[in-house]
This record gives C-alpha cells, sequence and structure tokens, in this order.
C-alpha cells in the first residue's frame, strides 16, 4: 500500500474455503484498488470528491467438478460533495460492481438497504452487475465549530441488477426515497432513514460505527 497526496494505492491477496450450499469451493483473488480522496470531514465534506476503483483476479475450484476460469471482478464507487445554501451540502454517488463472467451466488453483488437503494431490506436483488446512484441533501443543525455534527437529510436513489449477458437499458431500475437523520462525534457515528420504495413499502435503515 501507498500514498501519493490524497491518492492511497494497495493491493490484496487471499485464499479462502467457502462453504456454500452444500458445495466447498477453494477460492484464491489478487487484486489493486485506488481511492482518490479530497474530503477533510468525511461526516459532512463540502466541495470534494471520493472515487474508489479496484479490480481483483478470482480462481475457482470446487472440491467436486471442473474448475472454473479465472475471471475478474470489478467495483467502482464514486461520489461529489457541493457545497450550497448555508452548511448544506448536495451529495451524488455513482456505484457499479461487474465482472467478466456469471459469478458463484455468494460473490455475486447485492443491492438493496443502507448503502445503496434504502426502501428496500439489504440484498433484496442480486445479479452479476450492480449499478445504483444517489442524490442526496444534507443540512447539519448544529454549529460548524461544534464537535458533535447533526442534522437531517432528504434522498433519492435509484438502482438495479442483473446477470451476466443481459443489457443495462433493458433493466427496471428500482427507486427509494425518503428522509433521515445523521449525528456523529469525531469516533462515533450514527444514521437513521426512513425509505419509500418503487414497490409501496417503508423501510427504516439504522446505522452506527465507531472509527479510530
Amino acid at each position: 500500500e501507498g500514498n501519493i497526496g490524497r491518492l492511497h494505492v494497495g493491493g490484496t491477496a487471499t485464499a479462502q474455503r467457502i462453504d456454500f450450499g452444500g458445495n466447498v469451493d477453494q477460492v484464491r483473488t489478487i487484486g489493486a484498488d485506488a481511492t482518490l480522496d479530497t474530503r477533510l470531514d468525511p461526516v459532512l465534506p463540502r466541495n470534494a470528491v471520493y472515487v474508489f476503483a479496484g479490480a481483483e483476479q478470482v480462481r475457482l475450484t470446487p472440491d467436486q467438478g471442473a474448475a472454473w476460469s479465472p475471471y475478474v471482478r470489478r467495483k467502482v464507487d464514486a461520489s461529489v460533495y457541493l457545497g450550497t445554501i448555508k452548511q448544506a451540502v448536495l451529495v451524488g454517488r455513482v456505484l457499479r460492481e461487474d465482472a467478466t463472467a456469471s459469478q458463484p451466488l455468494y460473490f455475486k453483488p447485492m443491492l438493496g438497504g443502507m448503502n445503496s437503494l434504502r426502501g428496500y431490506d439489504t440484498a433484496s436483488f442480486v445479479g452479476d452487475t450492480l449499478v445504483a446512484g444517489t442524490l442526496e441533501l444534507r443540512v447539519p443543525l448544529t454549529s460548524p465549530i461544534s464537535i458533535g455534527k447533526f442534522g437531517m437529510r432528504a434522498f433519492v436513489d435509484r438502482g438495479t441488477v442483473y446477470d451476466r449477458g443481459q443489457r443495462f437499458a433493458d433493466q427496471d431500475l428500482k427507486q427509494g426515497y425518503g428522509g433521515g437523520v445523521f449525528f456523529a462525534l469525531p469516533t462515533f457515528s450514527m444514521n437513521l432513514d426512513l425509505a419509500y420504495s418503487s414497490e409501496k413499502n417503508f423501510r427504516l435503515h439504522f446505522s452506527g460505527g465507531f472509527s479510530f
């Protein structure tokens, strides 16, 4: 791993034994990634970008049956943060995950939940390729010099997943929209969102975590 200013580059190599659906697979991967992050404040950044791009080669050998041909998994996750009126921030995000071949079920990207498509449960949809986007307005209600940050947000999420051989243009994009609140300290953050889906259902999503 290494850093070049705001650019971080890294690599990974793994060896796994995966027991899934009654089958046992030996999986080896090798990959590389790069991250450009100009955010000074990861909780409420202004006039900044975050871009992650990564790829890894997968070699999969079942305990029974022929080995899969090696293929490549890819991911791009990009966000733009624009300061608007007063402290409000407009956030645009695009996420794409795909592969050069059909993947085993346990490696397929999952659409739904807090990280991709609010209004739906986590992993509501699964496929070889995932494409999703978000437009979000964040409005802090605390002072800019406050240690803790509390605020509200409104958002629209859209996305789809589909299998190898299908086209993005032929897909029906799912949508979720709604609002929520966020709270963050230097080492702790919490989010609560209520979203309404294309299927006319409400979903409440909660997330929290510590950072060091």
